[in-house]
């Protein structure tokens, strides 16, 4: 648990870089051992990336004995995929399927990775994608998934393990005692296409109570459809929708009666607003947490959203955990993720509805169960 422990007495066993070396040390390493030999990254800093001196970056060292390491090289070259002003931070490296993924955090746009090939020690980026999507520079990244670290368990399972940040004032934080959430374990896998799939831990099925089932719901065009007696702020709700010429559809949570308070689960399927009837391939996931809360602490109230490659007519399935003041949605068997902290002010903002616009949809099938605790209270 590492309650009690000690420091090696020759810390920092990687100095911190001068001027004039070649390497970064900046946010913690990732280690790892291959044969008799230990190595360990470290990113660069987000001064260097902001100011546009050097792309992301990781520096790799190796070590006999943990406690005397030699620099060896940059680790990888970044900027190819990335944006300038992106550092490396908070990295993580693991192989996975017959690829390798670093995962890690810029300051500016959160978590993403790499899948690409290792060899010679030396990692060489070949697919690119974000782990979390949603606003684009620093300031706005409160509220959503930030920096994520994985494990490998008895199973061989990747494990991730993020944090979600806070979304309320930093005063109002101070005052209740406590900050963050962690979100919830997930299982990591990689998809024929090097996509990396994030899905929630089996275990999580433990945890739930009471279920409700609807199947085969004809959603009007422009209309919002309650789920009664479907309700709650600590929800698991898994849904398949089927679409046919609605613009956009999905699903609304934590609403108030007077909808004064609500989250929406969106799904345009015409985000470009095409007037022709074949509409390219590209839509728009939406997490709409604009109307989430009528607190007036909340300093955060982006939408995150992100493009999914989906074709016309093909069914979407949402996987959605409430837990009162966040919201995780995984989309497609994990093909795509969104997270953000809602914080209703509402104890009656427990609602649960469907609705389409410009169209039709179908409700093929929703299962929804009550979620206990994690923690026994």
């Amino acid at each position: 648990m590492l309650v009690h422990w000690e420091k090696h007495p020759a810390n920092p066993v990687i100095l911190t870089p001068g001027p004039d070396d070649p390497y970064k040390v900046d946010g913690a390493p990732c280690g790892w051992v291959e044969g008799d030999t230990c190595y360990a990254i470290t990113g660069n800093s987000s001064h260097d990336a902001f100011d546009g001196r050097e792309p992301d970056r990781a520096y790799l060292f190796k070590s006999d004995d943990m406690a005397h390491w030699e620099y060896m090289h940059p680790f990888y070259e970044g900027g190819v995929y990335t944006e300038r002003g992106e550092d490396c931070a908070v990295p993580d490296f693991f192989p996975l399927g017959d690829k390798h993924v670093l995962l890690f955090a810029s300051h500016r746009r959160g978590p993403h990775y790499y899948v690409g090939s290792y060899a010679d020690n030396k990692f060489i980026p070949e697919h690119h994608r974000r782990l979390a999507f949603g606003e684009t520079n620093f300031t706005a990244r409160t509220g959503i998934l930030n920096e994520c670290q994985t494990l490998l368990d008895d199973n061989d399972r990747r494990i991730l393990f993020a944090r979600i940040s806070e979304a309320r004032y930093g005063c109002v934080q101070r005052a209740s005692g406590w900050a963050g959430i962690m979100a919830l374990p997930s299982v990591l896998s990689l998809a024929a296409d090097n996509h990396l799939l994030v899905e929630p831990i089996p275990e999580l099925e433990s945890l739930r109570g009471e279920h409700q089932h609807i199947a085969d719901l004809a959603i009007a065009p422009d209309s919002i459809v309650p789920l009664d007696p479907v309700a709650g702020n600590r929800l698991e709700i898994r849904v398949v929708f089927e679409w046919d010429d609605a613009e956009e559809f999905g699903l609304v949570v934590c609403c108030s009666p007077g909808s004064e308070e609500q989250t929406q689960i969106r799904f345009n399927t015409n985000p470009n607003h095409y007037y022709r009837r074949e509409i390219p391939p590209l839509r728009e996931l939406v997490l709409d947490v604009t109307r989430s809360s009528t607190r007036p602490d909340i300093n955060n109230r982006e939408s995150q959203r992100c493009h999914a490659a989906h074709a016309a007519g093909e069914p979407v399935e949402l996987r959605v955990f409430i837990d009162r003041s966040v919201v995780e949605v995984f989309v497609n068997g994990g093909r795509y993720y969104l997270a953000k902290r809602i914080y209703p002010a509402r104890p009656d903002s427990v609602g649960v509805r469907v609705f389409a616009r410009g169209g039709k949809a179908t409700l093929r099938s929703l299962d929804a169960w009550q979620m206990k605790a994690v923690w026994p209270l």
